[in-house]
């Protein structure tokens, strides 16, 4: 059985490793957000402005999830 001061020391490990984790699922999702963008980029520059569109939604849905600002209208221009 685990004491207190080893039950902490456990206890943290497991914080850290999950904040970690957190950091890392983050960091992938700027970086599949930051890829639609650039797919929907390259879509209007096609001319299918309508899925170019949802792309960007999709990235700024994924954006607002993992609690970061969404693309403004400006940006998307």
């Amino acid at each position: 059985m685990l004491t207190g001061p080893e039950l902490r020391a456990r206890a943290s490990y497991g914080l850290a490793v999950l904040l970690g984790v957190r950091r890392l699922q983050r960091r992938a999702a700027r970086r599949r957000a930051r890829r639609l963008d650039e797919l929907a980029d390259q879509l209007d520059e096609l001319g299918k402005t309508g899925r170019a569109q949802m792309l960007r939604a999709q990235a700024d849905r994924n954006r607002e999830h993992w609690g970061e600002e969404p693309r403004s209208p400006a940006e998307s221009c």
